[in-house]
């Protein structure tokens, strides 16, 4: 609903895409404790969303690398 309503629609579009081409999940999230994180991780593509596909590839990797 926000892509549709909101002001920057054209950023939030964007950031739906880039969240269909680096995917962290195949299924559906369905345990409501997930979805925090996965907000989270959207939100990376919102505020790169005219970036550079680098910087969203670093950030994704920062904040959710396991080592």
């Amino acid at each position: 609903m926000i892509a549709m309503d909101a002001d920057d629609q054209l950023r939030q579009r964007m950031a739906w895409a880039l969240s269909q081409i680096v995917v962290i999940t195949p299924n559906q999230i369905a345990d409501i404790g997930y979805s925090e994180i996965y907000l989270n991780y959207y939100d990376i593509f919102v505020r790169n969303a005219f970036g550079n596909y680098f910087d969203i590839l670093k950030e994704v990797v920062s904040k959710y690398s396991t080592f």
